[in-house]
């Protein structure tokens, strides 16, 4: 029987507040208007705020969905909470070549964009065509593909013009090019490569890096696995071959954030993991993700999570979106595999080193009107086939988000955030991916997870 989850989640989305009951206050959606400014800049001395370590409460709505908060409240009680600004920057050449550099200790910048061996594997790929089915022993069938002659010929004549031994040359941002979808790769001094890509340009900016130890590289965590068709035919179980601890790698992590200098990142969490090429499982280890944490916060890599709302509105006053910061790793026993960095902005100064937070029996109010409006549609939608559906919410930490400024480009604030994690009956036995709701703590407002979602 179809389960009510996915119209819930659906709806988390796309609700509109034309025809909700009303809830014990309204919430409201963050604008950055003047009131919330006023709050950010305040110099009254605030109450300093004491937090429980649980919250377990059941709530009904409309006698169809059940929310059960079983959720651990992760905060720190009676700290300073201080805001933030940061102002965008980009990873550019001379950034590029600081953070390899730190990440990966003394490397020479391949001269190749790609190796021999990595165009031979382009070759087998592109002549192996495309996975249609398995047939009756279980064997994978694959068919060329329709251009396959186009796929092949560039790599064939690529190949005959690159050397079979790589050649290499200093690590520098003179001699490093970035341009738009470029990739390049360089050597370590185990004599391995790590390939790496950028996206963005030097003109334009680069959002984003990413570097791995092949070159085609899929990461899974322990949860796609468990769910199985990780890969096609397969039955889910868990990983059973990590050959390294979760101490021992996020030690590994933590040297290399001390090395970058970004202390200010605490890890938002730790994943069972499996690396893969073309459906070949080449290692197993851990996925550990880093995100900015201030004033006795948690670390959030809120990006990575599938994000909540249900508020739309006017984006007039904004020009372009503020993409949260994190870091993510892959480690193996054989060290670090994966490493990408998402969104690097510039710390700015403190502007005010206090902020006045809400109480927390205030946010939790806010929380519970939120689940209300999102899940108190029609009665009639909730009964017959759709049975009864329970939304489980696991934990509520308190972490910084980027709250932009109203008409202002360039700035924005590192705010203190209440990050509610939830996931619906359905996908928890399906083991799958949580969700996430943003409270600004300053105002209960809404705060925007990533572009043009609430």
């Amino acid at each position: 029987m179809q389960r009510l989850l996915a119209a819930i989640l659906i709806t988390l989305l796309l609700l509109t507040l034309a025809c909700q009951p009303t809830p014990e206050e309204e919430p409201i959606v963050n604008r950055a208007d003047s009131q919330a400014q006023e709050a950010i800049f305040s110099t009254t001395a605030p109450e300093k705020r004491v937090f429980p370590d649980r919250w377990d409460e059941e709530m009904v709505i409309n006698d169809g969905v059940t929310v059960v908060f079983e959720a651990s409240v992760e905060a720190e009680s009676n700290v300073a909470h201080p805001i933030i600004e940061i102002s965008r920057t980009s990873f550019d050449s001379e950034t590029i070549v600081d953070i390899i550099s730190s990440a990966f200790g003394n490397v020479r910048l391949r001269e190749q964009e790609k190796s021999y061996d990595e165009l031979l594997y382009d070759l087998w790929y592109a002549e192996r065509g495309s996975f249609e089915d398995f047939d009756e022993n279980g064997e994978a069938v694959w068919l060329p593909f329709d251009d396959m002659a186009e796929r092949v010929a560039p790599i064939k004549e690529q190949l005959a013009k690159t050397p079979t031994v790589s050649t290499y040359i200093d690590f520098t941002a003179e001699n490093l090019e970035i341009e738009h979808g470029k990739q390049f790769a360089v050597g370590l001094e185990d004599g391995s490569d790590m390939c790496i890509s950028v996206y963005g340009s030097e003109s334009e900016g680069v959002s984003r890096i990413w570097c791995r130890k092949l070159w085609i590289l899929n990461v899974q965590e322990e949860s796609a696995v468990m769910q199985g068709d990780a890969i096609p035919g397969e039955i889910g179980a868990p990983l059973e071959n990590v050959k390294i601890t979760q101490e021992e790698a996020e030690s590994i992590a933590e040297e290399v954030l001390t090395r970058l200098g970004r202390e200010d990142f605490a890890l938002s969490g730790a994943f069972k993991a499996r690396a893969l090429q073309s459906w070949e499982i080449v290692s197993e280890g851990w996925i550990l993700e880093y995100a900015p944490a201030l004033g006795g916060t948690q670390g959030i890599a809120y990006g990575n999570y599938n994000p909540s709302g249900m508020l739309q509105t006017d984006e007039t006053a904004y020009v372009l979106p503020w993409e949260p910061e994190d870091i993510g790793l892959y480690i193996t026993e054989n060290g670090i595999e994966s490493f990408s960095w998402d969104n690097i902005y510039t710390i700015g100064e403190e502007v005010n080193p206090d902020v006045e937070i809400m109480p927390f029996d205030e946010v939790q109010t806010r929380i519970r009107n939120y689940f209300t409006y999102a899940l108190s549609w029609s009665e009639g939608s909730q009964s017959g086939a759709h049975g009864t559906s329970v939304i489980y919410v696991t934990r509520v930490a308190l972490t910084t988000s980027i709250s932009q400024v109203e008409n202002q480009t360039e700035t924005a604030y590192l705010v203190p955030t209440w990050a509610i994690f939830y996931i619906g009956d359905d996908e928890r036995e399906m083991y799958g991916d949580e969700h996430l709701l943003l409270i600004n703590a300053i105002d209960g407002s809404l705060i925007k997870q990533y572009a043009d979602v609430y």
